[in-house]
């Protein structure tokens, strides 16, 4: 049985769930299933945070590219010309050591 967590850990526990299931296995082989598993919660308790598989993987989808972006300009935010390019490449190469965050992209 699932720990009682409020429902705003609850969605984050599954928003990081889901976000490795779907950089492993894509939108069309990810298993809602597994997810629910894991969290110890339902299908149908999944469904309804979510509503869909789809607006699930588009929220995870958004969230990673939101944070890619938003590295990248707090990575040059004081920067100009050349120094802003070589601090978002940097800020680049950090970002590939995230590699769920980096599979979801690519899945995208």
């Amino acid at each position: 049985m699932a720990t009682r967590m409020s429902g705003t850990a609850r969605r984050s526990q599954v928003l990081g769930i889901a976000a490795r299931e779907f950089a492993n296995h894509g939108l069309h082989g990810a298993s809602i299933d597994a997810i629910a598993r894991e969290a110890g919660i339902t299908q149908a308790y999944v469904f309804r945070m979510f509503r869909t598989k789809k607006a699930l993987f588009s929220e995870l989808v958004g969230m990673a590219f939101d944070r890619f972006s938003d590295g990248m300009a707090q990575a040059a935010r004081d920067a100009r010309g050349i120094d802003a390019l070589a601090l978002m490449g940097a800020r680049y190469y950090e970002s590939l050591a995230d590699r769920t965050t980096l599979l979801l992209q690519l899945q995208a």
